[in-house]
């Protein structure tokens, strides 16, 4: 957890959970959406067939976690999300680019930010639905405007749960 710096070091004091700020999540979502505007330019370029059926799966996986912007199954919201994201990075085929993503954490952030929430802060359903269909139709443009709302939304998200924690979880 330190590499992926959650956990800050103290000589002689031990590990401590590192605070997450608005100013942290936002870097660490800009970060993840180049690192994904990097992705889906490699993966609009090639010529190869994508297996995009995955992502369906977890579209569908993802429906039942909310009902409308409430979310009724947290940890696995949580665990599609992630893997959706994943996926995107992953179908890259560049495993730097993968370690990277992963160690960049984005996604236990989110946990911490996500432990106590009740809604979503937007429709993030129809967002990952419309990236599957920019990539489907290898459009590059398209999926990096529907992929910095994602972001934008996932920020919001984050904003909010760190704003009423009093402005550090």
């Amino acid at each position: 957890m330190a590499t992926e710096g959650l956990l800050s070091v103290e000589p002689r004091k031990g590990y401590f959970v590192r605070p997450l700020t608005v100013k942290r999540i936002t870097e660490a979502y800009d970060v993840r959406m180049g690192l994904e505007f990097l992705a889906i330019e490699v993966i609009t370029t090639k010529q190869k067939p994508l297996h995009l059926e995955r992502l369906e799966e977890l579209l569908h996986e993802r429906e039942a976690t909310v009902s409308g912007r409430t979310i009724v199954d947290r940890d696995l919201y949580i665990a599609t999300n992630e893997a959706f994201h994943n996926y995107i990075i992953d179908l890259a085929n560049n495993d730097i680019l993968s370690e990277v993503y992963r160690k960049l954490a984005v996604n236990l952030l989110m946990n911490r930010i996500m432990y106590d929430a009740k809604e979503t802060a937007g429709d993030v359903g129809g967002e990952h639905a419309e990236m599957v269909g920019a990539l489907r139709q290898r459009d590059l443009e398209r999926f990096r405007r529907v992929c910095r709302k994602h972001i934008e939304t996932g920020k919001k998200m984050a904003q909010l749960a760190i704003e009423r924690a009093g402005g550090t979880l």
